[in-house]
């Protein structure tokens, strides 16, 4: 680069020193210059968009224990539905039975659900075991988790020993424990030693999901808002209700072909609900 043009015989006369001079000054001016305040980053500082809060109490705990759930097992889902309408219809009739008799029960989908899932886990014990330290321990008794949404966070109520419950008598319990967690009247001990866990997001109208382990245990299942749907039975169209049903399970302890098999345990005991009342 030139400071000056080519002059003439090669002569610089003075004008072309002092324009040099001059234009070097004011380059050097412009390069102090401050640079202009900018009034909308002023006003972003002054009012941030965005506040940042510290995890603290339940959610921290939460948050604890789903990214390390994730971080040490290996997790997968599989999903399949289930024909409820049995179900559905056997529930009818027994409310028509409960106006007629007092005193007796009244049994949710998700009592139906736990008595199924616990007498499928009788069959299925590799899906009530635990990875501990390297080793796999069966469990001979079933303790069912009942995840239970709260306004500050998620809660995991304790059905102990459900292998030796009758329906009614889960039924009975997993309403007082939800009661006592909404209440905030539970006992650590009765949020403990949970064996397999059931999730319900169906209120919220999801239908299948991935649920995240409760380690040390094998398997969740995650139960989704229930559908409707038109099918052909003997060339006539009826319709059928199907519920949503997700299963994780730690592929470390059980392979998918096992796990598969739970589930289609826990489908059948649903689709044929009755012998569910007397098991």
């Amino acid at each position: 680069m030139k400071l000056f043009k080519d002059q003439p015989q090669g002569r610089i006369t003075k004008e072309d020193v002092n324009k040099v001079i001059e234009e070097l000054e004011q380059h050097n001016k412009n390069r102090q210059a401050p640079a202009k305040e900018n009034p909308v980053r002023k006003e972003t500082e002054e009012k941030p968009s965005v506040e940042a809060k510290p995890i603290t109490g339940m959610r921290k705990i939460i948050a604890h224990r789903m990214h390390e759930s994730l971080q040490s097992t290996a997790q997968l889902t599989i999903m399949r539905k289930a024909d409820i309408t049995p179900l559905l219809d056997l529930q009818s009739k027994l409310k028509e039975e409960k106006e007629r008799v007092p005193g007796m029960p009244k049994l949710t989908l998700t009592d139906y659900i736990a008595k199924a899932v616990v007498l499928s886990l009788k069959n299925h014990q590799e899906m009530n075991s635990a990875l501990i330290d390297g080793k796999i321990y069966a469990q001979n008794d079933i303790h069912l988790g009942i995840a239970t949404s709260l306004d500050s966070g998620l809660m995991v109520p304790v059905v102990t020993n459900a292998g030796n419950l009758s329906l009614g008598q889960i039924s009975s319990k997993i309403k007082e424990l939800s009661q006592k967690a909404r209440d905030g009247s539970i006992d650590n001990q009765e949020l403990q030693g949970s064996t397999f866990t059931i999730t319900n997001l169906g209120a919220s109208g999801v239908e299948y999901f991935t649920p995240i382990l409760n380690p040390p245990e094998t398997g969740i299942l995650g139960v989704g808002s229930m559908q409707e749907a038109v099918v052909l039975r003997d060339n006539q169209p009826i319709t059928q209700k199907y519920l949503p049903l997700s299963l994780t399970f730690d592929h470390r302890v059980v392979d998918g072909e096992p796990a598969s098999r739970f589930l289609d345990s826990v489908i059948k005991k649903l689709s044929n609900p009755h012998h569910l009342l007397f098991s």
